[in-house]
Parts: structure tokens; C-alpha cells; sequence
């Protein structure tokens, strides 16, 4: 009779029992009894000895699990159990010990009453009186723990005989206290004494975008259930255990959060099984931002980590600790990685620029999208079918990765767990490197110590010891950050690792069975190549440390090259100056930049002096906003300020702040000299005509008759004197020769 293959046939019944059948004979769970008999059988292989359950089929066919009768106190013959019997069974199945207890303590008051009830009487001794003095007993031997009174009695007994569904007297069943706990008989599992309506309706506010705390969903449901008679908990506690033990969290995250979150939290993950690799196989990259704060150039900064590690082994083969994540700090990184220890096969990197970048693949992620979109998803296969065939793209330059043969696999977006390993490792550097300085921030909040802005600021005095003191601070230079740092990883690679079955990383990678390795100054020089450039009259023109240089403007050695593409290398530790080579990996010379640089200039240099003048120019522009502005004196400024309010209320219609109307009647010396005139808004009459034909009426007065005009000579006629002998000879059209005198 093994466990795992099982028999052909049931085993004998008079000696085997199945797991159902001994939950049903003891009033137990089925799964109670499986574990048990998983545990019997375990420990009965351990001690070599026949075990007391087997996993054999039943008449179904189906494997099951088979303990037997003389186990555990299991009674070898089922015998038909008393009611009483089967309802503790059925009740300890159901409720928690406390409730049951309190139950039966009901049932004992009840029995006691009953038979008091039974005994002869004193004169004058009612149910009422005997249900009293049974109270006030009950009170002093139950010490609180539950209140009992006449009416009390009366409730219980109402209820202990209520019949149920079955047509069965309720029982102890009925006295329980389902606030928060259990179940009644018959409901569906899950609902734990909740009306399936108000299930609903809770999940029907629970279960939404809007994400309803469940506190507010309770209450509603609740003011719900009272509404229409549901069953539902008072209590919110018991609600949020309800919630805890029997919702079906994978639907409420569904519900609440979205698919893409339910996709993360609960569809299968492929797991990986790292042990199957071979150390130096493949290798993880990212960026991690230490926490703690260090002096760099007169600021605090908080360092930035650049990682490369072995999966298999957990080593960390590259590192570079910089003032900021850049590509330069992964060249440095991968630098390290593939001189010191080897030159992986896959690398899976971060999504970031940085790591994305032409340097690195050979494309940029602009053109692997096109080439994507052009191609299908078998773009890299048909790239290189193209590259076998008529030669490498741009001039023969497939980038860091592709000189070097290593297939780069990208991180999922958004997903830490795709590059758990080293994501483990960033919180191994925070637990047991960062927090070994006095400027240890933490990463939140929460882990984020009191009294650091004392520290940043020195304030806590000089303190002695090696200690790093700046300034009266506590704050480490940078440089020591590095050199602390490379003492911790060859302590962390002499340091048992849990995830390597108690082994330390650096003996896991001893077990390597094959390395690839590159000779040290061809390594060094496709390290430092950035690219193919085009010459043009003024060299060449790249960006190094975020910032446009140009190199070999007056160089003897481009002669002749104008307009071809050559292959720049550019040391990061100083970009003073640059080597060029022809695409086919031949030396061209040595060249020097435009502009005067001082040797050993890093690209960390480049990039703070590139900050330092994007601030000064921010200064500038500010300044230059302001200039004006300062030779305005208060009073102006003052009425400058009281014509913008006074224009923002004129478009409100009022002309201060109190919202008084714009126009304001004035009076003058006018008033009461003219009359009144009615406006077009009121009644010119009783007329029954439009209005316009009654303002026509108005309109159409007489005219004014203008006299004809007079000539010269009736005008003047009293002027003259009667015997004028000129007067007959004078015209209409000529004037009077006395008259000429007087125009």
C-alpha cells in the first residue's frame, strides 16, 4: 500500500476508514483528518515502522486518504450518535469555543428555571417571582460575564423552542451570539451569517473603480440590511474579519485595481531557475540611489550606484558610484565587469536611456521601434540575417553589445521582479553599507532617522574618531564613499548568502565551467568608442558628459578625411581628447578638442559644469525680468497694484470692493427745471396701436414755416429818403447807388 501509486481496490472496511467518513464520526473537518493522516504517514516512513494511513483508491476510482480505525482515538465501529451528541459536534464545527460556552450556560439558566418551575410552590410564588430570584443568583455566580433577567428567561425559552425549517425544536443553536462569528446551519459557506442580499449589495459598493473604503461600504450596507430585514453584522470588525477570511481577494483586486494590477498580483509568473545557469552566463544591470547623503563640490548629494551583477553567483562583478546615473558610470561599470571577471552571453538591463542607447546596441530605441514596426517581432533575426549578408549597418559599428556578441534581454516596464536578484542586492547595499554612516536617510519616511537635518547642518558639534567630520558635520566625502564601498563588496562576496543554499558568492562562481574573456587593450578601446561620426571642417562633433565637443578642427590627421565616417573613442576619466579610427578598427590618430580643456577633465566634471551654468543662466533670465522692475518706487507700485484691482472689478461691473454699481446718479443744478419725459418703457396711452405707430403720431408735428428771404433793398428800404432820384433807376438786381456806400 504505498501513498503516492495507491492500491487497485478500497482497502478493507473493517479496518480502514476514510477521511470523510472520520470527519462525519467525529464532528471534525475533512481537512483536519488529511493533514493528520499526511502527518502519520510521514512520521511512520521516518521510523520505518507501518503506518496507521495510506492513500489508496476508493470505488470511484479517485485516491484518497485512509486512516485507521484504532487511530487518533477513533472508535472501531461507528455506533448511531444521541442528538445531543451530533448537535456539539455540528456546533464545534461551526462556532468558536467562547460562544459555544456561553451558549450552554444559556441552556443551564433555562434548565434551572424550568425545574423550579416543576417544584412545588410557595403560597404566592409565580413563574414571575421564581424567574426574579433566579436572575439575581445568575448575576452574582455569572459575575458579568452575561446579563440575565425575568424577561431574559422568557426570550430564551421562546427561542430554544422555536421550531426550524426541519420542523425540529431549534435547540442551543438558537441561543448563540452570531454577532461576528459562525455561520447557521444550512447557509452556504462563506457568508458567515450575512443575508446573500446584503452580500451583494456590499461587493456591489466594494467591488468598484472608486475603491470605497470597506468601512464606508459596511455602514451603507448596513443602513441597507435594517432597511429591508438582512442579516448583517453590526460590528465593522466582525465585517473587515468576514472580508479578511472569506472574500475572494483575487476578483476584488480585478474589480478594484484593474487588470494590469491583477495581472502582476495574481496570474502565474514563470519562475526562474537560476541554479541551471553557469556563472558568468548572464549578467543584470541598474541604477540604485544610496541612501545617504555625502559632500561632493561644496553641496550634499546623495550618491548613485551602478551595478552589474553575476545571477548565478550573486556577485558583484562591476560597480561605479557617481554623483548621478549616466552612461558614462555603465561604461565604468561594464568596464570593470568584463576585464576583471568575464564577458557574459545575455545581459538583461533596464529600460532607461541610458541603457537603451546607440553606445551600447548599436541602435537607438527610435530605430529598433521602426525596424519593429517594419520587421515584426522578428526584427533582430532579420537584422542579422541583413548583417551577415551585405555587412554591418552604419559603418560596421553594432554597438558595445554587438562587438562583444551578447544577446540584451529588456526588463519588463514597471516590474522589479524581473530583476530581482539585483533589486535584492540594492537592499542588502542599504541595510548593511548605508546604514553604517551617520547620514543614513533611509528610503522613506517612515526609515528616515530624527535627527538627520542635525547632522546634514552640523550641528552636533566636532565628533571624535574616524569618523569623516566636514565642517562640524558628520558628512563623508565622496570619494570615501567609493573606497568604503569596494572594502564592503569583498566582504559580501566572502559572505554566506541564504539564496545560495549557505554558500558565499565568490566560491558559487569558482564553479564556473567556462568564462569568456577579451584581450585587455582591445577591450579597452571598444569600452571607449562612442560611435561612428561623420568629419566635417571642423572635425568632429559629440556629446560627452551631456555636453557638444568638438575635436580635431586643427588636426593634421583628418587631412584628406573630410566628409567620411570614422569610429571615436573617448576616455571618460578625460575628454580632452579623443582617438579616431577608420570603420575597419584602424588607428587614425590622436585628437585634441577645439576649445581649451584642462587635462584629466572627467565626465562628471562636464556634467557639473553644464548644471552650473544652466543655474547661473536661470539667474540670469530672472534677473534680467526683475531689472526693471527695481527702479519702480513704492508709490508707484502701489498705484500700479490699485488699477489692477480697480480693473478686475470693472469687469465685474462694480468699481470697489463693497460691489457698488458704476454708475452713480449725480445731482445738479438742473433738477426740477425740465420736465419729466416718459420713456419708451412706459404707456404713452391707452391706444391699442403698436407702439411704434404711436411714436409716429408723435413725430409727425406741423412743420415750421420760414419766411422768404428779402432783397437788399427791402431790407434797407426805411433807410432811404422819398425823393431819391435814384431810387426809380435802381433794380432788383443792382443796389441803389446810396446804398453802395453803406456795403
Amino acid at each position: 500500500m504505498s501513498p503516492a501509486g495507491g492500491q487497485s481496490g478500497a482497502p478493507d472496511p473493517a479496518r480502514w476508514v476514510s477521511v470523510a467518513e472520520a470527519a462525519r464520526l467525529t464532528g471534525t473537518d475533512p481537512s483536519t483528518w488529511r493533514r493528520k493522516a499526511r502527518q502519520e504517514h510521514a512520521r511512520a516512513t521516518r521510523g520505518n515502522r507501518e503506518p496507521k494511513a495510506i492513500r489508496s483508491r476508493n470505488e470511484a476510482g479517485r485516491l484518497t486518504w485512509y486512516v485507521a480505525r484504532d487511530f487518533d482515538g477513533l472508535r472501531a465501529t461507528p455506533e448511531p450518535e444521541p442528538r445531543e451528541q451530533r448537535e456539539s459536534a455540528q456546533l464545534a464545527a461551526t462556532y468558536p469555543k467562547h460562544v459555544r460556552e456561553l451558549a450552554y450556560r444559556k441552556v443551564y439558566w433555562l434548565d434551572e428555571w424550568r425545574r423550579r418551575l416543576a417544584q412545588p410552590r410557595k403560597l404566592g410564588e409565580t413563574a414571575r417571582t421564581i424567574a426574579e430570584g433566579l436572575a439575581r443568583e445568575a448575576a452574582v455566580r455569572e459575575r458579568g460575564s452575561m446579563e440575565v433577567s425575568a424577561r431574559t428567561l422568557e426570550r430564551w425559552k421562546a427561542e430554544y423552542f422555536a421550531l426550524g425549517a426541519d420542523g425540529r425544536i431549534r435547540g442551543v443553536e438558537a441561543l448563540i451570539d452570531r454577532r461576528g462569528v459562525g455561520r447557521p446551519a444550512g447557509e452556504r459557506i462563506g457568508n458567515a451569517g450575512r443575508d446573500p442580499r446584503a452580500v451583494e449589495w456590499f461587493y456591489s459598493l466594494y467591488r468598484t473603480e472608486q475603491k470605497l473604503p470597506a468601512k464606508l461600504c459596511h455602514e451603507a450596507t448596513l443602513h441597507e440590511a435594517r432597511k429591508h430585514g438582512w442579516a448583517w453584522s453590526p460590528s465593522y470588525a466582525a465585517t473587515a474579519n468576514w472580508l479578511r477570511e472569506h472574500d475572494d481577494k483575487s476578483v476584488s483586486c480585478l474589480l478594484r485595481e484593474g487588470k494590469k494590477a491583477w495581472s502582476k498580483r495574481y496570474m502565474p509568473h514563470l519562475e526562474q531557475d537560476h541554479e541551471a545557469l553557469s556563472p558568468g552566463e548572464l549578467f543584470v544591470s541598474d541604477h540604485h540611489e544610496i541612501d545617504l547623503w555625502a559632500q561632493y563640490k561644496g553641496g550634499q548629494k546623495r550618491p548613485w550606484l551602478t551595478v552589474v551583477q553575476d545571477v548565478r553567483s550573486r556577485c558583484i562583478v562591476g560597480w561605479h558610484v557617481g554623483p548621478a546615473p549616466h552612461q558614462d558610470a555603465i561604461l565604468c561599470a561594464l568596464r570593470m565587469a568584463f576585464s576583471t571577471w568575464a564577458i557574459p552571453e545575455t545581459m538583461r538591463i533596464d529600460r532607461g536611456k541610458d541603457f537603451t542607447s546607440k553606445l551600447f546596441q548599436g541602435l537607438t530605441r527610435q530605430q529598433r521601434n521602426q525596424l519593429r514596426r517594419e520587421w515584426g517581432p522578428d526584427w533582430k533575426r532579420e537584422l542579422a540575417r541583413m548583417d551577415a549578408a551585405d555587412g554591418p549597418l552604419d559603418g560596421k559599428w553594432r554597438g558595445i553589445a554587438g562587438e562583444l556578441g551578447i544577446r540584451i534581454v529588456e526588463a519588463i516596464p514597471y516590474s522589479p521582479w524581473s530583476k530581482g536578484t539585483v533589486e535584492r542586492v540594492f537592499r542588502t547595499v542599504s541595510e548593511g553599507f548605508a546604514k553604517s554612516f551617520a547620514t543614513y536617510c533611509g528610503n522613506s519616511t517612515r526609515t528616515r532617522p530624527e535627527g538627520l537635518q542635525d547632522v546634514r547642518a552640523g550641528r552636533l558639534g566636532k565628533v571624535k574618531g574616524d569618523l569623516g567630520v566636514v565642517d562640524g558635520a558628520i558628512v563623508p566625502a565622496l570619494q570615501r564613499v567609493k573606497d568604503d564601498f569596494a572594502q564592503w563588496v569583498d566582504i559580501y562576496h566572502q559572505t554566506a548568502h541564504r539564496g545560495l543554499g549557505g554558500a558565499t558568492p565568490l566560491a558559487v562562481w569558482k564553479t564556473a565551467r567556462s568564462l569568456r574573456k577579451a584581450e585587455g587593450d582591445a577591450l579597452l578601446q571598444l569600452m571607449e568608442t562612442r560611435g561612428v561620426y561623420r568629419v566635417g571642417a571642423n572635425g568632429v562633433r559629440l556629446k560627452v558628459g551631456g555636453a557638444t565637443i568638438g575635436y580635431g578642427k586643427s588636426s593634421p590627421v583628418l587631412r584628406g578625411l573630410s566628409g567620411r565616417d570614422v569610429l571615436i573613442a573617448v576616455n571618460p576619466d578625460d575628454v580632452s581628447h579623443c582617438w579616431a579610427y577608420t570603420t575597419d578598427r584602424k588607428p587614425i590618430g590622436c585628437l585634441e578638442s577645439n576649445r581649451r580643456i584642462h587635462p584629466l577633465t572627467n565626465a562628471d566634471d562636464v556634467r557639473e559644469a553644464i548644471a552650473e551654468q544652466l543655474r547661473e543662466r536661470n539667474v540670469m533670465h530672472q534677473a534680467g525680468r526683475s531689472s526693471a522692475r527695481r527702479m519702480v518706487t513704492a508709490e508707484q507700485r502701489a498705484g500700479e497694484h490699485r488699477r489692477a484691482r480697480m480693473e478686475e472689478l470693472r469687469k465685474t461691473g462694480t468699481c470697489d470692493a463693497k460691489g457698488s454699481a458704476t454708475i452713480v446718479p449725480v445731482q445738479t443744478g438742473f433738477v426740477g427745471v425740465s420736465r419729466a419725459s416718459r420713456t419708451l418703457s412706459e404707456p404713452l396711452c391707452d391706444d391699442p396701436r403698436p407702439w411704434h405707430e404711436q411714436l409716429q403720431d408723435l413725430l409727425e408735428d406741423e412743420p415750421e414755416v420760414k419766411p422768404a428771404p428779402m432783397s437788399i433793398a427791402e431790407r434797407y428800404a426805411d433807410l432811404l429818403p422819398d425823393d431819391d432820384p435814384g431810387t426809380e433807376a435802381a433794380t432788383d438786381d443792382e443796389p441803389a447807388p446810396g446804398l453802395r456806400g453803406l456795403l
